[in-house]
């Protein structure tokens, strides 16, 4: 009986810590949401049998990106999310069973195209969901023809404020929209905190602003001089905007520099901004003031030292993923796949990890919800939390957080050519370095 009893502990050993490892790994490998009573993972998704998944075909997702163009570069980096998402959600069973597929339009950084586009995804390819589109004006103006008039779900990377939260009435901005990602307001409100703390620092407190003239420059410039001036710590001495399309900014550049700045500041995105950092160089502005400028892939790549050199030594940028750093379990998975998928060996920028979030999370609200309409993938976004690469992501169902989460914002700065977070002092690698 002892015998028997002890073989039956060992037994028991065995499979409880076969049990635990599985465990361990399915929550280390999974993408999981957590709803307030039940925690789900991607590997239990499947409702729908084999022979019925194929005959119904795949569950299809619109993304529209710049692929050409200005914007393209980021518009790669975006599409490299979408493909990991759809081999990650196809590799835990599906969305109801079924294979999800990706079905990815150019926009061309173009509305037009764009709504064409995206009303060819909704009324022919019978998409679930419109995303990941990087101008905030395409996807205003997408929102407004298609996502409106269909009622589809739309998620976004573009930044301004008002595409999520709600009006001065407390209504929802566009109901059917979801970012899991920045956007202008809270980077401002970090920017300002920086910006006087690099001025009480160093003593200089005369600032340059000038960025592209369209939303995205004006949604971020103008709330950030406005901020600047009431607090009264740094003096706005130029505030300008350059048409998005310009490439030539020398003459705006001589008036910054005549203008006795000894800070700059710019919100302008794609290819544009590393020309206008190497005629800064040129024209004497970077060595007078301190640049800083917004987040954008390009610096991210060879392309940016190829293409601005030395001149663009020191210059200060934001991020929301700094590579290597793991935000949660899913992180290394997100990684592993980059680089099974041929991309690097980890992901570099934020963007990538966004849009591969998204059609994860799309696919994740589908299968809680047990359909693919608009109105139950809503209702399950808003009562779930998904845990993602990212953090644990949560959309409120109302006041001015509406539909929004928001990642941490780091400032980084070029030092020989090498990125090092400088702020917030906790995360700090290396402190700033002033233009000589």
């Amino acid at each position: 009986m002892s015998k028997m009893r002890r073989a039956v502990s060992k037994t028991l050993s065995v499979v409880v810590i076969v049990i635990v490892i599985v465990a361990v790994l399915g929550g280390a490998y999974y993408f999981t949401s957590l709803p307030s009573t039940t925690t789900t993972s991607m590997s239990s998704m499947s409702s729908v049998s084999s022979a019925s998944s194929v005959a119904q075909g795949p569950v299809n997702i619109g993304i529209i990106l710049p692929l050409t163009g200005g914007d393209a570069y980021s518009g790669q980096l975006m599409l490299q999310g979408a493909l990991m998402g759809e081999k990650y959600v196809n590799d835990h069973g599906g969305i109801l069973g079924r294979p999800v597929k990706i079905l990815v339009e150019d926009d061309k950084s173009d509305l037009p195209t764009a709504t064409q586009a995206a009303t060819k995804l909704v009324t022919e390819d019978n998409v679930i969901a419109l995303g990941d589109f990087y101008k905030s004006f395409i996807t205003r103006g997408v929102y407004s023809s298609v996502s409106a008039k269909y009622n589809i779900l739309t998620f976004t990377a573009g930044w301004v404020d008002t595409l999520t939260g709600v009006d001065s009435n407390g209504n929802p901005n566009f109901p059917l929209m979801f970012r899991a990602g920045p956007h202008e307001g809270a980077q401002v409100t970090q920017w300002v905190a920086f910006i006087e703390m690099i001025s009480a620092q160093t003593g200089r407190n005369k600032i340059a602003l000038y960025s592209e003239d369209d939303d995205y420059g004006h949604g971020f410039q103008d709330p950030l001089a406005a901020a600047l001036k009431a607090d009264g710590k740094v003096q706005v001495v130029y505030n300008n905007y350059h048409d998005y399309s310009a490439t030539d900014f020398t003459a705006d550049l001589a008036n910054v520099k005549a203008s006795g700045a000894n800070l700059f500041w710019t919100s302008t995105v794609s290819a544009n901004v590393m020309t206008m950092i190497k005629q800064a160089s040129l024209g004497g502005v970077s060595a007078q003031a301190i640049m800083m400028t917004v987040a954008d892939g390009f610096y991210y790549t060879d392309e940016y030292a190829k293409t601005v050199g030395t001149a663009g030594d020191h210059v200060i940028i934001t991020t929301f993923h700094k590579p290597g750093v793991v935000y949660t379990n899913m992180t290394p998975v997100m990684d592993q796949l980059y680089f099974q998928m041929g991309y690097g060996p980890k992901v570099s920028y934020y963007i990538t990890m966004q849009v591969f979030e998204d059609v994860l999370i799309i696919a994740k609200a589908a299968n809680i919800a047990g359909s693919t309409a608009t109105s139950a993938m809503i209702k399950a976004l808003e009562t779930n939390t998904f845990v993602g690469p990212w953090g644990s992501i949560t959309f409120p169902s109302s006041g001015p957080n509406y539909h929004q989460w928001t990642p941490s914002m780091l400032f980084e700065q070029y030092q020989n050519l090498t990125l090092k977070v400088i702020y917030p002092t906790a995360e700090a690698e290396a402190s700033i370095i002033l233009p000589s």
